[in-house]
């Protein structure tokens, strides 16, 4: 079975790094496949609620 909330997180209720990796990972293959179909970055920034400078630059990372 998976881990409890409570096992992932550190104290002061701070999501583990591995956590949130895994979290940006999947958000970033999202951002880069809603690129790869023409959509622009500040409507993509938009939808992730991030700045389109961002998104550009993890746009750059995954590249």
């Amino acid at each position: 079975m998976g881990e409890s909330y409570r096992q992932r997180t550190k104290a002061g209720g701070k999501k583990s790094a591995t956590v949130r990796g895994d979290a940006n990972r999947s958000r970033d293959e999202r951002i880069l496949r809603l690129s790869s179909q023409g959509i622009a970055a500040e409507d993509i920034a938009s939808k992730f609620n991030l700045t389109s400078s961002r998104v550009r630059q993890i746009l750059k990372k995954m590249n």
